[in-house]
């Protein structure tokens, strides 16, 4: 596929991913805008890795043992960090996987990573929309914002699962949900969606 057609579908699928996302899944699990949904993916870790350079660790001060607290300043550095989340998404996407098969054992594995990698494109519209308004909206304005991405990406996900997968509602949300909750009480949200990251470094 020529270069500038990869392009122009892979703009294609970031604007169908945020204006009728249930057609783009329809269209990933029948194999379609594999390569673009890698593109946008990739796009939206390399986005977050580079914002991480521009965020600040934490030096740890709680323990006794200066070892401890040595340790557990290494994990909070921003790279690190940023290593970790998306570990941890992808040990997500496992906990979805398994729930998923217990409901349909015939649901496609690829369909739905694709479809999850394909939500990426709500990281990068908002990486790029909040890097150019931070500066001039109210703190409690990009607040509210980064919470309504969350949200939209809990909601698209959600969407992802039912498509790819022939679930009901009730399913998807269970299969969604039980391992969400777990991880994000481990690690935050950004353990359910590593490419909103350091949306804004005043918040983050």
């Amino acid at each position: 596929m020529p270069l500038t057609v990869l392009l122009a579908s892979s703009v294609s699928l970031l604007w169908g991913v945020i204006v009728h996302p249930v057609t783009v899944f329809k269209e990933i699990r029948q194999g379609k805008y594999l390569t673009e949904t890698l593109i946008l993916f990739v796009l939206g870790v390399l986005i977050t890795f580079l914002k991480s350079f521009l965020a600040r660790g934490r030096a740890m001060s709680f323990f006794a043992d200066e070892h401890l607290n040595q340790f557990f300043s290494i994990l909070s550095l921003p790279q690190i960090q940023w290593l970790l989340i998306h570990v941890m998404y992808f040990v997500f996407l496992l906990g979805i996987l398994g729930l998923c098969r217990l409901f349909n054992r015939v649901g496609s594995t690829r369909s739905l990573v694709f479809a999850f990698m394909a939500i990426s494109a709500v990281g990068v519209v908002g990486q790029v929309l909040f890097s150019a308004i931070q500066f001039v909206v109210p703190q409690d304005w990009l607040v509210w914002g980064e919470k309504f991405l969350y949200l939209y990406v809990i909601s698209l996900s959600l969407q992802a699962i039912r498509v790819t997968q022939d679930l009901s509602f009730p399913q998807a949300f269970v299969s969604f949900f039980s391992p969400a909750v777990v991880l994000v009480a481990l690690m935050g949200l950004t353990t359910i969606a590593p490419y909103l990251a350091w949306l804004t470094l005043q918040i983050n």
